[in-house]
């Protein structure tokens, strides 16, 4: 097959790909408006923990089902999988020890971080809602749509890396940590848009890169888990 004619594939599948995350993208959104959900918890619970909880088993739903037909259950190949565990702990040591920097720099300039304008106590219900959004279900289903399917989706269609302008860049890490990014910017973790946007980059570049590396997207799960529950952690310790 002509060469010509392979690279014009690759582009057609690339545009595929991208096209096929940002309709997965939209459905979620879509389908995550309806309050299924809603009767689960007791009355009390903020509107917002439910609409997040939500959308984040709509996500997880419909990105596992079409990486099982895609693997035909091979799902390992997918990132569902524990390999290199001793590389993927010193990258989680490092996105632990980035967090914790953030979140001491973030108190000694006194940036106002979104937590700490939230009441929350150890026994109130509000508290076990926020725990399983911010450390459980947010980080798996992030994972498993953004990176297990549409990076391992640009992987395999050799959407892999490029040169521009003589610089080396991990197109499969960019796009799906933009696409990460573009849906997590409106996360408030503090009052400044702009640095919520920076920081969901730095997940998503993070989440890619460690991805890529280790073929595993438990690590990027972890990671993600403690950078956004780090502040609502503290909170709960009276820190």
């Amino acid at each position: 097959m002509p060469e010509d004619r392979l690279q014009k594939q690759k582009i057609i599948r690339m545009f595929s790909a991208l096209f096929f995350s940002v309709a997965a993208a939209a459905i979620i959104s879509k389908i995550s408006s309806v309050q299924v959900f809603q009767h689960w918890f007791p009355q009390g619970i903020e509107n917002r923990w439910t609409s997040l909880f939500e959308k984040d088993a709509w996500q997880f739903v419909l990105a596992f089902m079409v990486i099982i037909i895609l693997s035909r259950g091979h799902l390992w190949s997918y990132g569902i999988r524990s390999d290199n565990l001793k590389r993927s702990m010193i990258f989680l040591a490092g996105m632990y020890g980035v967090t914790i920097l953030f979140y001491v720099t973030a108190r000694a300039v006194h940036l106002p971080l979104t937590a700490e304008g939230i009441s929350i106590h150890m026994n109130d219900r509000n508290s076990v809602l926020i725990f399983l959004i911010q450390w459980m279900s947010s980080p798996v289903a992030d994972q498993i749509l953004f990176f297990s399917l549409v990076q391992s989706v640009l992987m395999k269609n050799n959407v892999s890396h490029a040169s521009v302008f003589g610089i080396h860049l991990h197109f499969d890490v960019l796009i799906a940590a933009l696409l990460f990014a573009l849906l997590h910017a409106g996360i408030p973790l503090t009052e400044i848009p702009e640095l919520n946007f920076i920081a969901a980059c730095v997940v998503g570049i993070f989440s890619g890169y460690v991805y890529k590396n280790t073929t595993s997207v438990l690590t990027p799960m972890l990671g993600q888990a403690f950078f956004y529950g780090f502040p609502f952690f503290m909170k709960l310790l009276h820190v």
